[in-house]
């Protein structure tokens, strides 16, 4: 399904896609966001809910992926949340309104979460900028949170 889903995005030309899930590494999927990236999308990737001393998490870490971690109302890291030199920003993933499946809303807590906030800044970029100029703006744009500079924790911080 996810294979499927991918492939029909980048044929629609569909410019940022999110991939609010993560897991271990997969060389099918490692070789599909490849063709992806190479043919012009953007792909934005939860880091992950197993906790700071987790593996990194998949498709976030891959080089071509941003990876979203995620912070509560008062800035802080989700206490679950991946942590790793892979993470690119950080926004919003606690207490997050969703649509639930049996309908309605609730709030939801986890970088997948926090992942489409990302996707939906660069979506808005590239409607007037090319992909790199709109991922290099996300990421200089960024509010440094925790250790000055790149971190493990926020990567290059909060995105606005």
């Amino acid at each position: 399904s996810i294979v499927s889903a991918l492939e029909w995005m980048v044929a629609s030309r569909v410019p940022v896609i999110n991939m609010s899930l993560s897991g271990p590494r997969n060389a099918i999927l490692d070789r599909l966001i490849q063709r992806s990236s190479a043919r012009g999308a953007v792909i934005v990737a939860a880091a992950g809910n197993s906790g700071p001393s987790a593996p990194p998490a998949y498709p976030a870490a891959l080089p071509s992926v941003i990876a979203v971690t995620a912070v509560d109302s008062n800035l802080r890291v989700y206490r679950y949340a991946n942590q790793g030199s892979y993470l690119d920003v950080a926004a919003r993933g606690v207490n997050e309104p969703a649509a639930k499946a049996s309908g309605g809303t609730a709030l939801f807590t986890g970088t997948s979460f926090a992942t489409p906030h990302v996707a939906a800044w660069l979506a808005n970029c590239m409607t007037a900028a090319t992909a790199a100029a709109c991922t290099q703006r996300l990421i200089a744009n960024a509010r440094d949170l925790g250790q000055p500079g790149f971190d493990p924790v926020y990567g290059h911080g909060l995105v606005r």
